[in-house]
């Protein structure tokens, strides 16, 4: 009887352990949309939607970050100048960018985005500061600053349903140098108004809350094996004007 009560709690303490790893290995996400009362279908109001995303784990390197917003915010860059990761990275540099195209950091921060990431055998872990720039009507610029420098193209698609903002990590920032790296955290916040057009607005509230998802798609290397992709979403509270 004891031996099958022995082996019956080694069973049960095996199950927690992988419960336990389970959960340090999927993403944890933290978003904030302001102010919380949102603006109508027939008249938008600007807002603020900040993000935090941690991939809670160092053997993936990601190859695609997916964002998809609450239904009720829009993302535009309707009547802003632009500046494209082409002009960004063949040469022209960052500094050939409009100024009205570059979004500014909020209070206390000198970027608007960051990134940290671990790199090499030894997990080596590293931050990246990122400007970011309206790319177009429907896409953004995320200009990637640390051991790798590069520009990359987000480009933000759908529509009524809820739009989605694709961040795709070029090879060259998922390996820096012969060494493979992995993403694990990146931060950002967006705001940004011309005119009468904002970068960001709410056109309703559905449920009292802004729920948003997000999805970091991994591409599995010597180094950081993981493959597939990881999941998860956060809401952010709302109320109708």
């Amino acid at each position: 009887m004891r031996k099958y009560l022995i082996v019956a709690l080694a069973a049960v303490l095996s199950i927690a352990v992988a419960a336990i790893a389970v959960a340090q290995s999927a993403p944890t996400l933290t978003t904030k949309v302001t102010p919380t009362k949102a603006g109508k279908k027939s008249k938008p109001k600007g807002a603020t939607f900040t993000l935090d995303a941690k991939t809670n784990r160092n053997d993936a390197t990601a190859s695609s970050i997916i964002i998809t917003l609450p239904k009720n915010v829009r993302l535009s860059g309707k009547g802003f100048p632009t500046c494209t990761a082409t002009q960004i990275n063949d040469g022209a540099g960052a500094a050939s960018c409009p100024a009205a195209s570059k979004i500014k950091a909020p209070a206390g921060k000198q970027y608007p985005s960051s990134a940290e990431a671990v790199y090499g055998p030894a997990k080596t872990p590293t931050t990246f500061n990122i400007d970011v720039y309206v790319g177009g009507k429907n896409s953004l610029t995320f200009h990637v600053q640390g051991l790798v420098t590069k520009a990359i193209n987000a480009p933000i698609t759908g529509g009524k349903s809820g739009q989605k903002l694709t961040i795709n990590i070029p090879p060259d920032l998922q390996q820096i140098g012969p060494l493979n790296a992995g993403l694990t955290r990146i931060q950002a916040t967006l705001k940004a108004k011309r005119g009468k057009n904002n970068l960001v607005s709410t056109i309703g509230c559905a449920s009292r809350k802004h729920r948003t998802g997000l999805k970091f798609v991994f591409n599995p290397n010597v180094q950081y094996p993981a493959t597939g992709s990881s999941s998860a979403s956060d809401t952010s509270a709302c109320k109708k004007k």
